[in-house]
């Protein structure tokens, strides 16, 4: 995004799609990205460092699921179980 931050493509989005579901992803924690953030019902704010499963609960909340995304997701979930079973 040469010459444009996290803030002016919210508000460059705002303005084009002010509907479009915004998932804003930040490791600041400034009133810089709290001003940005107005309240919306699609527009959530996850803080850096999060894990796969804040994501994955930020997105089911954005977006419509469907059927293959669902299982999509659980997958991916029972990945990192599996993942983390085999690490122990």
């Amino acid at each position: 995004m040469p010459g444009l931050g996290g803030i002016g493509l919210v508000q460059t989005l705002d303005a084009l799609r002010p509907s479009c579901p915004l998932l804003l992803i930040t490791g600041f924690s400034g009133e810089d990205v709290s001003a940005a953030r107005t309240p919306r019902e699609n527009r959530r704010l996850l803080r850096k460092p999060f894990q796969r499963t804040d994501l994955q609960k930020q997105l089911r909340e954005l977006l419509p699921v469907t059927p293959r995304a669902d299982s999509m997701i659980r997958a991916s979930a029972a990945n990192d179980q599996a993942a983390l079973t085999k690490q122990a």
